[in-house]
């Protein structure tokens, strides 16, 4: 808290209040990046043979663009100051990043992840894979222009409307202390008229992109019309299919039908398991072992509720527990209604012994993954990309996730309680690093005026003093991020 009031308190113009910028300067740097080198992303990046001609290496760049986003600024506000010294890249340099077509950034995000739960093993934390979970949501993304390539009218849940934007289907995970995002894909709608809520003229006029099908982003683009539903289950399959284990899959009452659940199954041989709300579809049927006939939700109400029904104290509610099977799959259903209220809600769950308080519990975590998105959103641009290009907002979407996975880290090994304190932190560190930048600024522009003044040449003094402090500083920080070496010891970040 003290490095806080210290960073707001001072002002680069007064020299008198230097030294407060200047006594907190190393503390800051330290804690500021690193996580970003415990997690490795230079190795990550070299591992993955990402491919750049000449100039700045990607690892380089990824951390230059991480680094902006959580100081909060744009590639065009950061580069026209060139962060205070930080970064001296050119913005057309970031941008043509941001639009490689060789970078697979769905396996630069799971390899980070994976890197995530290393770190967590090598220091011993406790998660335990049997509470593990999977949980399947999206998120919309408004666009401001229509000529975004993969922008369509898409009906937004919260304002009840239709806007012109994209749908991000997300996969986060969470083991019952952290939440974080760990693979999405985004998404266009058709519509009922199948011209995805465009006119003929807009749809000529959208950017479209050649793309080379042996690159990732070719594939990565054909996934904006596919189906939700199936992209869910191949992002499943992807996840445990690169060593990414969880006992269970959470989703809303969107994603639970007879498809998603089977592919759920299919995992990791039958030891997977879903949870999550279903609708009250009346064409929604399911079979018990007392009916002749497959009955909806409700119909088993009116036959079940006074013969069937239990009270829950804990959580204060009534429900129905019922052994039933939805196509061919056994399921066990819980119909939940609170206090007084005469709407009745549907938890629907693959494993058969697990009783009401359990499943309750579990489907509870699904609330982490709508804080990512509001967290992302506020604190780090989630969905605010601009550019034409899809390969852009694919980049900025899994650098914005990136960012949220090393925030989680750190929350981990820190007393921060909510992840929106520790990002301030951690902003206003980066603050007080761009700082002490400024500061040399005004220490070399201090030389410059008594040189003059005096007759005394005083730039060979800044040759030696100032101008080493400030390549110093760069070179401190650049190679604490770059840094070679297989020790990646996370020390305390108090």
């Amino acid at each position: 808290m003290e490095n806080k009031n210290t960073v707001k308190d001072a002002k680069i113009g007064n020299l008198n209040e230097l030294t407060k910028v200047l006594s907190v300067k190393e503390q800051a740097q330290e804690q500021l990046l690193v996580v970003m080198k415990a997690l490795g992303i230079g190795k990550i990046v070299r591992n993955l043979k990402f491919e750049k001609a000449q100039g700045y290496t990607l690892t380089f760049l990824f951390i230059s663009l991480l680094i902006m986003r959580l100081w909060g600024k744009t590639i065009a506000s950061a580069t026209s100051n060139h962060f205070h010294g930080l970064c001296a890249v050119s913005k057309n340099t970031l941008y043509r990043a941001l639009l490689n077509a060789r970078i697979d950034w769905r396996m630069l995000l799971t390899k980070i992840t994976l890197r995530f739960h290393a770190i967590l093993r090598e220091h011993q934390v406790n998660t335990n894979e049997h509470d593990t979970c999977a949980i399947l949501d999206d998120t919309t993304f408004q666009k401001s222009g229509i000529r975004i390539e993969g922008v369509s009218k898409v009906f937004d849940h919260v304002t009840y409307s239709f806007i012109y934007g994209m749908k991000c289907l997300t996969l986060a995970l969470s083991d019952g202390k952290s939440c974080y995002p760990i693979d999405f894909s985004l998404h266009r709608e058709k519509g009922k008229k199948k011209d995805y809520g465009l006119t003929l003229k807009q749809q000529k006029e959208q950017f479209k992109e050649k793309r080379n099908a042996k690159n990732p982003d070719y594939a990565c683009k054909a996934e904006c019309d596919e189906s939700k539903l199936e992209m869910a289950g191949r992002m499943l399959c992807h996840a445990v299919g690169h060593g990414i284990n969880f006992k269970y899959v959470l989703a809303d009452s969107w994603f639970t039908c007879e498809s998603l659940i089977q592919a759920v199954r299919e995992l990791c041989g039958g030891s997977v398991h879903y949870i999550g709300l279903t609708k009250m579809n009346p064409k929604l049927r399911y079979q018990t072992s007392k009916s002749k006939r497959p009955q909806n939700i409700h119909e088993l109400i009116v036959r079940y509720e006074r013969t069937a029904s239990c009270y829950c104290r804990k959580y204060k509610c009534k429900y129905i527990q019922l052994h039933a099977k939805l196509g061919e799959q056994p399921v066990r259903i819980f119909i939940i209604k609170y206090g007084r209220s005469t709407h009745w809600k549907v938890l629907l769950t693959t494993d058969t012994s697990m009783n009401f308080v359990r499943a309750f519990e579990l489907y509870e975590r699904r609330w982490g993954i709508e804080v990512i998105f509001r967290e992302c959103r506020g604190y780090l641009g989630l969905g605010k990309c601009q550019s034409r290009s899809y390969n852009a907002q694919i980049a900025d979407t899994t650098l914005c996730f990136m960012m949220y996975q090393m925030l989680s880290l750190a929350k981990r090994f820190s007393e921060y309680e909510i992840l929106g304190a520790l990002f301030r932190s951690e902003r206003d560190r980066l603050q007080v690093l761009t700082l002490w930048s400024r500061t040399l600024e005004k220490v070399k522009h201090l030389l410059e005026v008594l040189s003059r003044e005096a007759g005394v040449d005083l730039l060979a003094c800044l040759s030696t003093v100032a101008a080493r402090q400030t390549a110093d500083f760069s070179t401190k920080v650049w190679a604490h991020l770059l840094c070679d070496s297989d020790d990646y010891a996370m020390p305390d970040l108090d």
